[in-house]
């Protein structure tokens, strides 16, 4: 028989804490890093595909996506940045709730 860890004060006391600082976004550099991470690749994969679907493989592939990515990474980068918590708080309003594993 398997047996949650936590106590039902201890999962309050975490939800509690986790609000709390959800409040507070930190503003170190750390924070921004996988806002920075997901609107990069996101930004590179469909910046590349767009290029694909429209204009197949040419010459200029490479030149012409590299350009694409950088001109649209700086405005999707502070956009991502903005939602992740509203986003993750979204998520988590919306999923089920864990099941205890009793």
């Amino acid at each position: 028989m398997l047996r949650s860890n936590y106590s039902n004060s201890d999962s309050n006391h975490l939800a509690r804490a986790s609000k709390r600082n959800s409040r507070f976004k930190s503003r170190s550099l750390a924070s921004m890093l996988p806002s920075f991470i997901l609107s990069g690749v996101f930004i590179g994969l469909m910046t590349a595909l767009m290029r694909l679907m429209w204009f197949g493989v040419e010459g200029h592939f490479f030149s012409t996506w590299i350009e694409n990515w950088l001109t649209l990474w700086p405005i999707a980068f502070p956009i991502m940045y903005l939602l992740y918590s509203p986003l993750q708080r979204l998520a988590a309003r919306i999923s089920p709730p864990p099941q205890s594993m009793i």
